[in-house]
C-alpha cells in the first residue's frame, strides 16, 4: 500500500465519519480506516480516488457495505456483498 492509497483512506474515513455522525453512528473514524485498509489489500483493491470523490450515498454505501459484511477473521466479503468502486 502507497503513502497514496494511506491518505485517500484517511479522506474516506473522515467524510464517511462526518456524514455518520449526522445519524448518531457509534463508528470511530479508526474502525473505518481498518475495515477498508484490510478490504484493499487483502480482499478486493478498492478504486480510492474514486470512492473519495464519490457522491455521500455511494461513499456510505460502500463503508457501510464493507463494515457490515466484511469477514474480519476469514477476510472475505459475505452475503455477496461487493463495494461499488473496486479497482477494475
Amino acid at each position: 500500500m502507497t503513502p497514496e492509497d494511506l491518505n485517500l483512506i484517511d479522506d474516506i474515513a473522515a467524510r464517511a465519519l462526518t456524514i455518520l455522525a449526522r445519524v448518531g453512528s457509534q463508528t470511530t473514524k479508526l474502525d473505518i480506516i481498518m475495515d477498508l485498509t484490510a478490504v484493499h489489500t487483502k480482499v478486493v483493491p478498492l478504486d480510492l480516488q474514486r470512492l473519495r470523490d464519490a457522491t455521500d450515498f455511494n461513499l456510505i454505501h460502500d463503508v457501510c457495505g464493507i463494515r457490515a459484511h466484511l469477514d474480519r477473521e476469514n477476510l472475505a466479503m459475505k452475503d455477496y456483498f461487493e463495494p461499488r468502486f473496486v479497482r477494475r
